[in-house]
């Protein structure tokens, strides 16, 4: 009886050795084996040293992250404090007429950031900064979305309410907000308050001015949504844009918002909707712009706000 036991005791060592050891050496012949092999219709899948699975969060591109409050309000930075973050704010007052040659050389930052094929052929994250007068109020929110919808990192909004294209050409604020926050891609929204502006040759030289600032930068230039034909500004800013840059915002049926000048809440979405679409099919500097699942995201970028009536810049 003792004998029988041993001898079954053994048997049952020898086959569970068998199981364990079999499979192992069928995975390691398999392993130099170049052709698949299925086994009730799952292919198994080797992975060599050559193909490692990475996750996606090492892939997107490194970049300095700029702090952010919650709070919308401890976000809100004044003309006071800007000038207080930044070594110089041109505050002279500078007659309107400047020679080219003045113009602060804006540093491309286009290659600073490594181009990361996260959804397409020709995408890449992009750090993006949108400026203009009081419609980027509205706009920027909407952007937020589409940002956060095609992994773009908004990294500052600055609304300068009441501002022309002087204020943007002629002072170095803006030279500043790009040096601040490396944006590798820009949104400018301006001519809002200069619809019915007719010194055309003035406001052609300031925008040329403006346009040397962002070059070197990809940008797309927005249009005002003006509701009454303006006197050639829009005509002004598209030439003086690189071609293919610029966005004629006028042609759409905008709802106006209660103040009949700036576009509603529906009017902002409607607005954003047609742009997003124009930048990823017809704009010269394309950018992943595919329309957000969800709206109305938590805001968590910077807001510079300023006011042309206090503060020109210039």
């Amino acid at each position: 009886m003792n004998e029988n036991s041993n001898q079954n005791s053994k048997r049952f060592i020898l086959l569970a050795g068998l199981s364990f050891c079999l499979p192992l050496c069928i995975l390691y012949a398999y392993n130099f084996w170049l052709d698949p092999i299925s086994i009730f219709g799952f292919e198994l899948k080797k992975i060599s040293q050559e193909e490692k699975v990475v996750p996606l969060e090492e892939v997107k591109p490194i970049i300095d992250e700029i702090p952010s409050n919650n709070s919308k309000r401890d976000s809100i930075l004044t003309a006071d404090s800007l000038k207080k973050k930044t070594n110089k704010l041109d505050s002279s007052n500078r007659d309107s007429k400047i020679e080219d040659n003045e113009i602060t050389q804006t540093i491309s930052l286009k290659d600073s950031i490594p181009k990361v094929n996260l959804f397409g052929s020709d995408s890449m994250s992009h750090r993006v900064l949108i400026m203009g007068d009081s419609e980027v109020g509205g706009l920027c929110f909407q952007l937020n979305d589409y940002c956060i919808e095609n992994g773009h990192k908004l990294v500052a909004s600055i609304i300068w309410n009441s501002a022309s294209i002087f204020n943007f050409a002629y002072s170095d604020t803006i030279n500043e907000v790009i040096k601040k926050y490396k944006p590798t891609y820009i949104f400018v929204v301006v001519g809002l308050n200069e619809l019915y502006a007719r010194d055309l040759n003035n406001r052609r030289k300031a925008a040329q001015i403006l346009a040397k600032k962002i070059q070197g930068i990809p940008y797309t230039w927005v249009g005002p949504a003006n509701y009454r034909e303006d006197c050639g500004i829009n005509q002004v800013f598209m030439e003086s844009a690189e071609s293919g840059a610029y966005y004629l915002t006028k042609k759409l049926d905008i709802p106006k918002g209660g103040d009949k000048r700036h576009p509603s809440k529906t009017g902002y979405r409607i607005w954003m909707d047609s742009l997003a679409v124009w930048t990823q099919t017809d704009a010269k500097y394309k950018i992943r712009m595919n329309p957000p699942v969800k709206r109305g995201r938590a805001y968590k970028s910077k807001i510079v706000n300023l006011n042309a009536a206090k503060y020109r810049g210039y």
